[in-house]
């Protein structure tokens, strides 16, 4: 028998128009314990802006419900230099709670067996977290709410046992625990909101010590955050390397080619799975939420695996093929098993850390930000020249958030040549956000106002190239303890 999976203790506190939220870690945290972060921020936020601080992982997907909030569960294996307090970012424009639990009793590897996240559009009192069906036995069962109202409260349901309930001006969030017996099916859950009101809903399943035993693991991320684990074959194929593109180019009445190009190209890989359940019925509903779990049409999803190393890297992918199912009694199927070979497609064919690295920089700040740090102060201006380690196989694409007061503002990466330019101002209070990434290259203001024009044209939004990268931050008529830059990133692989 497991030892019991149970709540240590708990604390929470709250965020209204700030960029972090930090939260004390819980009274009697020890090693070999396990933290779990609820999250949730109103909708008036971005679930990108939720974040957690070094040495966390996000566990399943970004949870949204349209007209209530946002949310995020993240988790943390404790460690003997555990720190006394921890700093989530969070959307600076919304009401945020943070709900930091000490669990005791987890496995530390791959502590969540579940997730999936819920919720309603519709004003209602009644709010239900969704069902989940954990793989393992004696699992512990978290279940959040947030809704969007002011000085308001949850009366958990009647198998659960509240564990916080904190409110804000705009924003009101509880997490309540309960132990279960068996794996399957939980049932959904639901809270009694003492508003009326829109909601954000997660259920979430904790499995006990020794579940992962060291060895790899592997989910499936659907596009609504909900989590599933996969029980893989040892069969895989197309994991590791991406496939080379060589471009070459054939030279009249010579021998050979010239090379021209290489890239990396679309990735495909196989993940033989076997789904299992205790009854044919069983067996058949498993079997329906995976294949709609899987459904390419309804978007992207995330293949996560945690190594046996320890760390998690995910790729972004759909299902191509595999999903009809080969059912030949005996040979790929049974009353209660069934095998399948989903082929998935990674159109970016790159594997990527699973939370953001971020850096932080304010002219009241001690030299933390950068490793070397060259910088120079003034009340009209700041110069940051700084080395940024881009840890990864291959380049990567910041996210830079900058804090006013502040104006022309210029990034540049003197590794590489290329610089951004901006021309803008931010008065005390306002942001924008610069985002270089592929497919969602952007400038945006706090307030939504689109300043890619204020671009300057030689501009580029330009990437961190692999190693060292020497970067110098420029930004005038700043203000000490107020202006602040802020870099975000995720590291990217060539393996799993």
């Amino acid at each position: 028998m497991a030892v019991a999976v149970v709540v240590r203790s708990e604390n929470s506190d709250i965020a209204d128009g700030t960029a972090t939220l930090t939260v004390t870690t819980p009274a009697g945290t020890a090693v070999g314990d396990v933290l779990v972060a609820f999250v949730f921020a109103d909708h008036d936020g971005t679930a990108e802006a939720i974040t957690a601080p070094e040495g966390w992982q996000q566990a399943g997907g970004d949870g949204f419900q349209g007209g209530a909030a946002f949310g995020k569960v993240f988790v943390r294996a404790v460690t003997s230099a555990e720190p006394s307090a921890h700093t989530f970012g969070v959307p600076p424009p919304s009401s945020c709670v943070a709900h930091v639990l000490c669990v005791s009793g987890a496995d530390t590897t791959s502590p969540v067996d579940v997730i999936a996240w819920g919720g309603s559009s519709s004003a209602s009192t009644s709010q239900v977290a969704p069902e989940i069906s954990p793989a393992r036995p004696e699992t512990l069962l978290l279940c959040g709410w947030a809704g969007v109202a002011g000085a308001s409260s949850y009366t958990p349901p009647g198998t659960m046992i509240e564990v916080a309930d904190t409110p804000t001006p705009y924003l009101f969030a509880a997490v309540a625990r309960q132990a279960l017996v068996a794996s399957g099916a939980t049932g959904t859950r639901t809270a009694t909101a003492s508003s009326s009101t829109a909601y954000l809903s997660v259920s979430v399943s904790v499995s006990p010590a020794g579940s992962s035993d060291g060895a790899e693991t592997t989910v499936w991320i659907s596009p609504d955050g909900t989590m599933i684990p996969l029980e893989v074959e040892w069969s895989t194929a197309g994991r590791f390397a991406p496939p080379p593109v060589l471009v070459e180019e054939g030279v009249p009445e010579q021998p050979g080619a010239r090379h021209r190009e290489a890239r990396h190209g679309v990735r495909e890989f196989s993940l033989p799975l076997w789904i299992e359940d205790s009854s044919p019925a069983a067996l058949r509903a498993r079997m329906r939420a995976l294949v709609a779990a899987m459904d390419p049409v309804r978007g992207e999803g995330t293949i996560r695996i945690t190594t046996p190393i320890g760390d998690q890297r995910e790729i972004y992918c759909r299902v191509s093929a595999g999903l009809e199912m080969d059912e030949t009694l005996g040979r790929t199927s049974g009353p209660t098993l069934q095998r399948c070979v989903p082929m998935f497609r990674a159109v970016d064919p790159y594997w990527y850390d699973t939370t953001d690295t971020i850096d932080t920089f304010s002219s009241a700040d001690t030299a933390t930000f950068f490793p070397i740090f060259p910088l120079r102060l003034a009340s009209s201006s700041v110069f940051v020249e700084a080395t940024i380690i881009n840890s990864g196989d291959v380049e990567t694409w910041p996210v830079w958030t900058i804090t006013g007061p502040g104006s022309a503002i210029t990034l540049r990466n003197l590794t590489t040549g290329y610089a951004l330019t901006l021309t803008t101002t931010l008065a005390v209070g306002e942001h924008l956000v610069i985002d270089t990434r592929p497919g969602r290259k952007s400038v945006l203001k706090n307030d939504g106002t689109n300043l890619f024009t204020a671009l300057s044209s030689a501009s580029s939004l330009w990437p961190l190239a692999r190693g060292s990268n020497s970067v110098r931050l420029e930004m005038s008529s700043t203000v000490a303890l107020v202006s602040s830059l802020q870099l975000a990133r995720r590291h990217r692989y060539l393996t799993a």
